[in-house]
């Protein structure tokens, strides 16, 4: 299923998205990189921003690079599964 036009339908407007639950996370006061749960196919995650000339990507307007630890994707993936 391709969610890549729904979702970025609703950033660009101005809904509203709720994250629901944190399904991963390396600290317990949300001051650190999280990945939540944002919708049944799609997340949110909280990491350290990144610029994109700094990693040599042409980003698109309206998108931002966060930058997360691995283990912290693999265990998102273990609780989303």
């Amino acid at each position: 299923m391709d969610t890549s036009k729904s979702i970025a339908d609703d950033l660009a407007g101005d809904s509203v998205i709720v994250a629901s639950r944190a399904v991963a996370n390396i600290c317990n006061t949300g001051a650190c990189p999280t990945v939540y749960e944002s919708g049944p196919a799609s997340v949110v995650v909280q990491g350290f921003k990144v610029s994109a000339d700094r990693v040599g990507i042409d980003l698109p307007d309206g998108e931002t690079l966060v930058e997360i630890p691995r283990e912290l994707l693999a265990e998102a993936l273990r609780n989303l599964s």
